[in-house]
């Protein structure tokens, strides 16, 4: 047995009492695909991730300090390892980070990042068992009593292959509205980080982390220094049932979103549709439409980080592209925040053929603002526009090509 197993069982050994669940603590910090503990619950959370798909485990406390990450099957209530809190795992447990203990219970190999971050990335066999993982941690606080914390836990399982189909109607849209969608079993590998859960806005645009208020002035500036973001089509839209036009308020179709998520078993992709999008009318920002207009695009992202964006009569029997072109829009993928050193956008479609092109440099977008009067040649792409990380993920790859 490892000095870390052995200290941990002293702790249970002396610990006595039974406790409720362990909550995350600033300094200490456990979660599993972006979920966080929720605050009151009264065992691990559970989260489910399909056979084959990839999973993210984030250590957060404070910067360059070690720790240990341990599983095994969950229990609740926990026992009191005083003074480092609950172990809401069961005893024995394989530990996943252990390593030599040259001095104490947290002298391992790994440490977190200057941001007091580490990313654990994996994926799940079709092997795996069903029944619940519990996973924990214990991270090195030096302002701690007995110099570190537990983190809460959290429990993987494995859950069927199955393909799952959310439609979010017009009633629920309208006009600069964004959506959040909660991954069932995706985990979207996208400029370095692992996202499960997206953000999609009536815009047009696919976005990243945590929701943010929705845009409906494109342009390079904007796409640059916003959220990570995937963009089929952003630009003014409008779902709304009803919409002020230059005839006053009339009734549009129908639109909505429809998203799809399935598993073949290897890759799992998210794909989103919106249907019957109305362009905003010129000056943009007006809260008015262009009367006759109708825009369906596509755009499917999977857990190997390819993004494919299709438009207009692609997507199907009666799907059209009748933008006017007066609205600046924008085409493409970038990381957001100012990140990419990229400071114009290209032509990525020449005569309704894609124009192949490869990142320079790691976190380069990839994009191209459609400035007016524009015409439409890239909506008349049979297969669309593919993007893809350049190398295996993982590990992830920042660097993108086009074709």
């Amino acid at each position: 047995m490892s000095r870390s197993k052995l200290v941990l069982a002293t702790w249970l050994i002396f610990a006595g009492l039974i406790y409720g669940q362990q909550a995350n603590t600033a300094n200490a910090t456990l979660t599993l695909n972006d979920q966080n503990h929720p605050a009151g619950s009264t065992g691990p959370i559970a989260t489910n991730v399909s056979p084959g798909g990839a999973f993210q485990l984030r250590i957060s406390g404070l910067p360059f300090q070690r720790f240990l990450l341990a599983g095994s099957t969950v229990t609740a209530p926990g026992t009191m390892i005083a003074p480092y809190g609950i172990l809401d795992i069961t005893f024995p447990f394989e530990t996943i980070f252990d390593g030599f203990v040259p001095v104490n219970i947290f002298d391992f190999f790994a440490l977190t990042n200057s941001s007091g971050q580490y990313v654990l990335s994996g994926a799940l066999s079709p092997s795996f068992p069903s029944l619940p993982l519990g996973i924990q941690a214990a991270v090195a606080d030096p302002a701690a009593p007995g110099g570190g914390r537990l983190t809460a836990a959290l429990s993987i399982t494995t859950i069927p292959l199955v393909t799952q189909t959310t439609t979010y109607p017009q009633t629920m849209l309208g006009d600069d509205v964004t959506v959040t969608y909660f991954h069932q079993a995706l985990q979207f590998p996208f400029y370095g980080n692992v996202y499960g859960r997206t953000n999609i806005d009536t815009n047009g645009y696919l976005s990243f982390g945590p929701p943010t208020a929705s845009e409906w002035l494109a342009g390079t500036p904007q796409f640059l220094a916003g959220p990570p973001r995937v963009a089929p089509y952003w630009s003014d839209l409008h779902m709304s049932t009803l919409v002020a036009s230059a005839f006053g308020f009339i009734s549009v179709a129908p639109a909505s979103i429809v998203v799809t998520e399935s598993n073949n078993g290897s890759v799992v992709s998210l794909q989103v549709d919106w249907l019957f999008a109305t362009e905003a009318a010129v000056p943009p920002g007006t809260g008015t439409m262009t009367p006759g207009t109708r825009l369906d695009f596509r755009t499917t992202i999977d857990s190997t980080g390819r993004i494919n964006m299709i438009y207009g009569p692609n997507i199907g029997p009666g799907a059209m592209m009748t933008g006017t072109g007066q609205v600046i829009s924008v085409v493409g993928i970038g990381p957001g925040g100012g990140l990419s050193p990229a400071v114009a956008s290209r032509d990525l479609v020449v005569n309704g053929s894609v124009t192949p092109f490869t990142a320079a440099t790691a976190g380069d977008a990839i994009f191209e603002t459609l400035t007016p009067p524009f015409g439409v040649d890239f909506l008349n792409l049979t297969m669309g526009m593919n993007f893809m990380p350049m190398g295996t993920v993982p590990p992830l790859s920042q660097t993108y090509m086009v074709n």
